[in-house]
């Protein structure tokens, strides 16, 4: 009966026995006239299976919560049948949608890849920041200038100390007791050597020549218990030679001015992934060359032929971490880049103090790079890219990868396929309708088509005046960057303090940006920190000969880190700024312009900065004042969708433009 809750066995029973056959009864009655005993059993077994049918009855009287069950049951199986046809709808309605998508940030929100596996993505990518620090702010350690003054082989060979050559020959630059480097007394050494030091500083005057009181001498001196060797003392890269060292740090910029420019198309053309790994590779090996340079012009050419590939990878993690986020995630995911960055930015001064020989500085610096050959195995590619280019099927799988990691649900493959090709669909008919009629023909042809492509945005009516203006605060922004960030020698202060500093301030100006982004904007907050920027390090210069160190450092310090702030927000602007087909074209060529400033800051602080050692912030400070007042031309871009194509653009902000 447990197995049967309805009652239906008890019923048929109960049926059973109400049709007792007569001759079995008949039968029964023969038995009791003829066998008592068996009169007995029967009667016994009459009882029992009369007990047997009130049972039977009474469970079918008294079982209503089987009943029930059943009941319910009934309504269950209807009910879970309305809610799967319910659910099938939902599902219906949401591949719809989906289906409808035109906009790669609207995928990104339905397919939910926002989780672990973004964060994941994200991290993997920013670890990318650390190690260009050493290749951009080295310089200063690899070509630590100790104190320096004039060799003088006459007196050298008539076995005078360094001491008494200084006291003859080197003339003082300053009332603060600093001897002149690259200038010595217009004497006959010859004589003085013959006289001996004593005659020859009582009687001075015997072995004055005449003419100039001063004259240029063509080798040098160092001071080795300072540095024993740098590509300064090594080369002897003073004086007449200074530019030379300047020019290394100068062909670290050109090489990344290169490398911007080249990598914008390697990775529009080959992917994201594809470029950060060729990146990768490239650097390891142009880095471990460097450490073997002859002559101070192979070094120069292996500096340049570094820093043209190592910029990559840097360009390529940046440009995945921004496509993999959303709107909203892009204001922290740029300043994110800026801590890895800081790091190595502190580190550096670290290193550098306890490797002084410039070779074995150049080891420690190349053997952190071996960490981006994990890019082979962690790096994925950009979905936006795989989208844009028809790599629909790999986007897919990389989606439900995502999904996986981060525990998700996606719609169906099919719905997320069709919003893909709606997605490059609203691309490829955007890049038609303002493509320009192709060149062809002879070789005037082709580099009139080369030219068209290397200035097109600047030829593109939608965005030249946004292109220009974003291309001077590049320019700007690079220079006092770099510049700022190198000046430790004009301020006459210790360089590894101040580089620590500098390195260590990069995190409070990354939570600056985070909160002015997120109180601010965009527009504002660049503007703001362009002005705070130029405001204090105008005031370096107004205090750079009168004021202890103390204060230099305080205000130059404070505009490094406005200026940090600035740098770091750029790049998320312009990504901002610019369509989707033109995204990666124009931050990368902005930060070819970008880096014409940092080429020039070198020789700023090192050439200009020995004839007047003020004239470096003046230059710094009206570049940041004027770039504040540009960005107010600017639209302000903050939690708005990146923009798919040109038509995006507002007729508003258009007009806005040509007016200014």
């Amino acid at each position: 009966m447990k197995d049967d809750p309805c009652g239906t066995a008890a019923t048929a029973s109960d049926a059973v026995l109400a049709d007792t056959d007569p001759d079995a009864t008949a039968n029964n009655t023969h038995l009791i006239d003829t066998d008592p005993d068996a009169t007995t059993n029967d009667t016994l077994l009459a009882d029992a299976e009369r007990d047997v049918t009130e049972t039977h009855a009474l469970l079918a009287d008294t079982d209503p919560a089987a009943t029930t069950n059943c009941t319910l049951r009934a309504h269950s199986n209807k009910d879970d049948t309305q809610a799967t046809d319910d659910l099938e709808h939902a599902e219906e309605k949401i591949d719809k949608r989906v289906a409808e998508i035109t906009s790669f940030e609207e995928l990104i929100e339905t397919v939910g890849i926002k989780g672990r596996w973004n964060i994941m993505v994200i991290i993997v990518c920013s670890i990318s920041g650390m190690m260009p620090a050493f290749g951009s702010l080295s310089y200063q350690f690899l070509g630590a200038t100790p104190d320096y003054w004039c060799h003088v082989p006459d007196l050298v060979g008539a076995n005078w100390t360094q001491e008494q050559i200084i006291a003859l020959a080197v003339p003082l630059r300053s009332k603060h007791g600093k001897r002149e480097g690259c200038l010595v007394h217009n004497y006959n050494y010859t004589a003085a050597a013959l006289l001996g030091f004593n005659h020859t500083m009582s009687n001075v005057s015997a072995i004055k020549h005449s003419g100039d009181e001063l004259i240029p001498c063509h080798s040098r001196v160092y001071n080795s218990s300072q540095y024993k060797s740098t590509i300064v003392t090594e080369w002897d890269l003073t004086c007449e030679r200074r530019a030379l060292y300047s020019t290394t740090q100068a062909m670290t910029h050109a090489g990344t001015l290169i490398s911007s420019y080249c990598y914008g198309h390697i990775f529009q053309r080959l992917g994201r992934r594809k470029g950060v790994l060729i990146s990768s590779m490239l650097t390891i090996i142009a880095s471990f060359l460097n450490i073997a340079a002859p002559n101070i012009e192979i070094y120069i050419f292996l500096r340049f032929l570094f820093q043209s590939v190592d910029f990559g990878f840097y360009m390529g993690c940046f440009i995945i971490a921004m496509e993999v986020s959303s709107a909203s995630q892009r204001t922290f995911v740029g300043p994110l880049f800026l801590l890895p960055w800081s790091l190595g930015y502190m580190i550096l001064p670290g290193i550098a103090y306890l490797v002084r020989p410039w070779r074995w500085l150049l080891v420690a610096f190349s053997v952190p790079l071996l960490i981006l050959l994990m890019y082979y195995w962690v790096l994925p590619e950009s979905p936006r890219w795989l989208i844009l280019h028809g790599h629909h099927k790999k986007a897919l799988d990389m989606f439900v990868r995502a999904a996986a990691i981060n525990r998700t649900t996606l719609p169906s493959h099919q719905a997320i396929i069709s919003a893909m090709e709606n997605i490059r669909h609203k691309e490829t008919v955007c890049c038609r309708d303002n493509a320009r009629p192709e060149f062809r023909g002879g070789l005037y042809d082709r580099v009139a088509r080369a030219l068209r492509n290397l200035f097109m945005l600047l030829l593109t009516p939608e965005v030249r005046v946004r292109a220009i203006i974003v291309f001077y605060i590049w320019a700007a922004t690079t220079t006092i960057y770099y510049g700022v960030s190198l000046n430790s020698y004009n301020l006459s202060t210790n360089m590894y303090v101040y580089t620590f500093l500098g390195g260590l301030l990069e995190v409070p100006a990354c939570l600056l940006l985070w909160c002015a982004l997120a109180v601010l904007g965009r527009k504002r907050t660049l503007m703001l920190l362009h002005l705070v920027a130029g405001a204090s390090i105008a005031r370096v210069a107004s205090v750079i000969l009168i004021m202890p160190v103390g204060v230099k450092l305080f205000f130059s310090l404070s505009g490094k880190m406005a200026i940090t702030a600035a740098f770091q927000l750029v790049w998320i602007y312009t990504a901002e700024l610019f369509s989707t087909e033109y995204r990666t074209r124009a931050v990368g060529e902005a930060n070819t312009i970008g880096r014409i400033g940092s080429i020039a800051s070198p020789y700023i602080n090192d050439i200009l900065g020995e004839v007047v050692v003020w004239a470096p912030s003046a230059v710094f400070s009206l570049a940041a004042l004027l770039a504040s007042a540009l960005v107010l031309i600017l639209p302000e871009t903050s939690n708005k969708k990146m923009t798919q194509t040109n038509n995006d653009f507002t007729l508003q902000e258009t007009i806005e433009m040509a007016a200014a």
